[in-house]
């Protein structure tokens, strides 16, 4: 059953214009699976009557000990413009989460995993990779991530100390810059490290047409684990 909390903004880091991580503090943090969504809203809900207006996002980290949630956001909208301009270091926020099954598949630790990320769509590949550093292996965690400029790429130190350096690949569409490939991700750029195609999994988050584009192709090449996030 889901979980209503009151949430406090520890911190707000930008990422472009238009992206920013929200560190939340939530003094009683319930369990949540690495890739799994919350609601936020900006209204002080007391958990009776209706659910105020809010919106999903992916919690962006491992839970571990620190009774911290973070989200990455993209401006997009009349809400999140709202987020960007209310939700403040030192201002609260209501949660009520964890929803959703885009998960690892714990079951298998052998099997390469491929994410594809666009933008925002890191979200869950962070909470996978820190998922997986601390308890299992980033070996065969195979990360795809594309931005448009480089001041877009989030958590880049992180994710360099996380996955092994040929694990990482970068794209930035519209700058130019040493540590990654300027251009979109192709499905040769994931093809090229795939082994099995039958075993391996391949998971999917960021825009509309990342998500169809990718799937199709992966599904044309023979993929049977395809799992993405189709509200992004």
């Amino acid at each position: 059953m889901p979980v209503v909390s009151k949430a406090h903004v520890k911190s707000v880091e930008s990422f472009g214009n238009d992206v920013k991580k929200f560190t939340l503090g939530v003094e009683e943090l319930e369990t949540f699976e690495s890739g799994q969504f919350l609601q936020l809203t900006l209204d002080d809900f007391n958990g009776s009557g209706n659910w105020p207006e809010s919106r999903p996002f992916t919690i962006a980290n491992y839970l571990d000990n620190q009774n911290e949630i973070e989200l990455i956001i993209k401006k997009t909208g009349a809400y999140t413009q709202r987020i960007f301009d209310e939700l403040q270091a030192g201002k609260n926020c209501t949660i009520k989460y964890a929803y959703g099954d885009f998960l690892l598949p714990m079951f298998d630790q052998e099997a390469k995993i491929h994410a594809i990320a666009g933008g925002t769509g890191l979200a869950p590949f962070l909470s996978f990779a820190q998922h997986l550093k601390a308890e299992f292996s980033t070996d065969n965690f195979l990360l795809y991530y594309t931005v448009s400029h480089a001041n877009e790429f989030v958590n880049l130190d992180l994710l360099r100390s996380i996955l092994p350096k040929e694990n990482l690949h970068l794209f930035c569409t519209r700058e130019r810059v040493d540590y990654a490939l300027n251009k979109r991700i192709e499905i040769n750029d994931v093809m090229q490290n795939v082994e099995q195609i039958n075993d391996e999994y391949f998971y999917l988050c960021g825009s509309e047409a990342l998500i169809s584009n990718f799937n199709q192709l992966l599904t044309e090449k023979g993929a049977d684990n395809i799992v993405f996030e189709d509200w992004s």
